[in-house]
């Protein structure tokens, strides 16, 4: 699109050429490879389509590009994203009414962890190898045994002593990680919890919202700041003066009270009344780069990244063919994981959303069915290099034949007895009405979604598992 758009003039060639570190003179050069007709031998997209969406594109400013885990979940991921941010610069959609923004957020002077880890699935993968341990491990409000790819390696790594010697889990319930836990700390939920968030502003008028508790936490847990001012006065010397107050409250009262605007409405007192402090006489402004410049290194919107380069990677956007879609055998399928509006991976145990959404089929197309003999509500077996699970099938028309997809937040095997389809007599009679205890409670995608990372950014790389799908 980036290519068919320049041949046909319609960039912003101010844009590019002021604001970017690759003049479009030279973009034309480096695009030269990625005609419409090449992306259709790839992609399967009409020529014709690819060229007209292009036009479309480049005469629609303002226009805006949205992605998620559908192109970012690759091996390839990161380079995709930067294609797309690419046709973004080309077109001069970026920080203008309409177009991509730049986030807009405000400073609460928290420090910068560092990390050797840009995700979870990294670190499990540096572990799995043996290269690093680590001497404790704190899963918070995190359930990687579950929701991890690789689910099942996750699982042996975390029970392995020699790579996580002492593993702490600090969640709401006893999750599937926290039943390896050698420590396991019962958390307050987020409605028992204080904080201080911003976020980027959609309206790009910075804000800043409280959370406060609407009631008081269950047994002993707590919440995660009460934790780490208690560790504070315990461990002594300087943390202990860094952390001399006697609540979280207190402590977001001084936080809010660094900033003037906050101070002046009240403190933590108005944010409690207000909910949100919206920055002082801020209205939304645009090309903020104009003011202050890009985020880099240069300044400038990077097309040509040094920082990549230095790591032997591409340093300009370009296109990588994914491995496991080049080596599909006939008979192979790429499984794509999905959610549905009333479950996620955390929701398991929650009673009426459990009875809508408690059993997930596996969705193909018709035709895909067909060529293996299997029908509406047969059970199929779907292989990888990872394992093997079992579940029912469920056709539609709207899955790419060579496509099959599975709702994750199902096949908890901890979590609570909701999550288990269990039935139970508790204090809350709905426990004892779990009718859908002989259907179970499904699968869990993990268990045949390989340990791969995006090389460049180590996150997951959801959808480029290949499967076999055979009748039970």
């Amino acid at each position: 699109m980036a290519h068919h758009i320049l041949r046909e003039g319609l960039q912003d060639a101010e844009f590019l050429n002021k604001w970017t570190n690759v003049p479009a003179a030279k973009l034309i050069e480096h695009l030269a490879p990625y005609t419409p007709e090449q992306a259709e031998k790839a992609s399967g997209v009409k020529t014709s389509e690819i060229r007209r969406l292009a036009v479309e594109l480049a005469q629609a400013k303002p226009a805006t590009i949205l992605t998620g885990r559908g192109v970012g979940g690759h091996q390839n991921g990161v380079l995709t994203e930067r294609c797309v941010s690419l046709l973004c610069a080309v077109i001069g959609n970026i920080d203008i009414p309409g177009g991509n923004c730049l986030p807009r957020v405000l400073d609460l002077g928290e420090p910068a962890l560092k990390t050797s880890f840009s995700s979870s699935p990294q670190a499990f993968s540096v572990l799995k190898e043996g290269k690093k341990k680590a001497e404790v491990f704190l899963a918070y409000m995190a359930n990687p045994a579950y929701a991890n790819p690789g689910a099942a390696e996750v699982v042996q790594i975390l029970k392995d002593e020699k790579k996580v010697p002492f593993l702490v889990v600090a969640d709401t319930h006893l999750t599937e990680t926290g039943a390896l836990a050698d420590i396991l700390l019962p958390m307050a939920t987020y409605l028992e919890s204080w904080n201080l968030e911003t976020r980027p502003a959609m309206d790009l008028a910075p804000f800043v919202s409280i959370r406060q508790p609407i009631t008081a936490p269950l047994g002993k847990s707590l919440a995660m700041g009460e934790v780490v001012l208690d560790l504070g006065r315990r461990l002594g010397g300087d943390l202990a003066k860094a952390m001399a107050y006697t609540k979280s409250e207190e402590f977001i009262d001084q936080v809010s009270a660094r900033i003037e605007g906050i101070a002046a409405g009240g403190g933590v007192q108005g944010l409690k009344k207000e909910g949100v402090w919206i920055q002082t006489g801020a209205k939304p402004s645009y090309r903020s780069f104009e003011k202050k410049g890009f985020p880099t290194p240069s300044g400038k919107g990077e097309i040509f990244s040094k920082r990549l380069q230095e790591r032997g990677l591409p340093a300009m956007p370009v296109y990588e063919p994914i491995p496991a879609h080049q080596d599909l055998k006939e008979g192979d399928l790429i499984l794509t994981i999905h959610r549905v509006n009333v479950m996620s991976p955390g929701l398991g145990n929650a009673k009426w959303l459990a009875e809508i959404f408690h059993a997930n089929f596996l969705w193909l197309n018709p035709r895909t069915a067909e060529a293996r003999g299997i029908r509406e509500g047969d059970s199929v077996k779907i292989t990888s290099k990872a394992g093997t699970l079992t579940t029912k099938v469920r056709l539609s028309q709207g899955v790419h034949p060579r496509v099959a997809t599975l709702a994750e937040g199902l096949g908890h095997s901890e979590l609570g007895k909701i999550a288990k389809a269990k039935a139970a007599k508790t204090a809350d009679l709905d426990t004892s009405l779990v009718w859908w205890e002989k259907e179970g409670n499904g699968v869990n995608p993990q268990a045949v979604i390989p340990m791969e990372l995006d090389p460049i950014a180590g996150g997951a790389v959801w959808n480029d598992t290949k499967v076999t799908v055979t009748k039970a």
